[in-house]
């Protein structure tokens, strides 16, 4: 990650030199945001994909009003869209989500018996080959976007480096433990499938999300895969 230090534009510009604009030489791919380009897979009961009028992806998490752990009757669980194009030479996967929320909101996690992990509810990335193996999907460990009525209200960009090391498997093996993970990730980089997000909380990453008490919206305004790390950074 690189950090932008007032003195070394000053640095620059007293040699007479352009100080460095990583936009100006990055190479980014954007995903179409139309929500015909995306769809929720293993989700229990419905949820919506609408786009807004700038074009924005959005949906509501379904509303169990009487929630009871264990007892999944409706969830989101993963949210994907197609891209059969290898990602491998790019630096980050990043997007930029904005969540709404009415009422208490509560977002319920615990959805199956087993789930008896105390972890906050959160969205975080999934790179998917569309294969059942060990190596075939990959979720990203650092900096999950927390579902909380706290992180309601402006745009936040959440990214993460195509790093092995910051990247785990379906059983929870980092990319970069052995040559055997390095390879798996490797792999799922060159022959990538699915692109997205995953909602869950406590021990899974993505075994569902739901509310009670209130309401609450994700909107997509970004999601891409870029060779810098967003600038700045929020």
């Amino acid at each position: 990650m690189r950090i932008l230090v007032p003195g070394l534009l000053f640095c620059f510009a007293a040699f007479g030199q352009e100080a460095p604009q990583p936009e100006a030489r990055t190479t980014v791919v954007k995903m179409s945001l139309d929500k015909a380009a995306w769809a929720f897979t293993a989700e229990q009961g419905k949820a919506a994909l609408t786009n807004t009028p700038t074009g924005a992806l959005t949906f509501s998490f379904p509303v169990v009003p009487n929630f009871v752990p264990g007892n999944d009757t409706a969830s989101v669980n993963y949210l994907e869209t197609a891209h059969n194009l290898s990602i491998a030479g790019y630096t980050t996967l990043a997007t930029t989500l904005q969540l709404s929320v009415t009422g208490n909101v509560v977002f319920n996690y615990m959805t199956e018996s087993d789930n008896t992990c105390v972890s906050p509810a959160h969205a975080r990335f999934i790179i998917d080959t569309g294969g059942d193996g060990q190596y075939d999907r990959w979720w990203a460990r650092p900096l999950p976007f927390l579902l909380d009525a706290k992180n309601a209200g402006l745009p936040r960009t959440m990214a993460v480096a195509l790093n092995p090391a910051l990247w785990s498997s379906v059983f929870g093996q980092t990319g970069n433990l052995n040559s055997q993970t390095e390879l798996g990730f490797s792999n799922a980089l060159k022959h990538v499938r699915y692109l997205g997000l995953t909602f869950g909380g406590g021990c899974f990453y993505g075994h569902g999300v739901s509310v009670s008490g209130g309401t609450a919206q994700l909107t997509i305004s970004a999601f891409y895969v870029s060779n810098y790390y967003p600038w700045p950074i929020r």
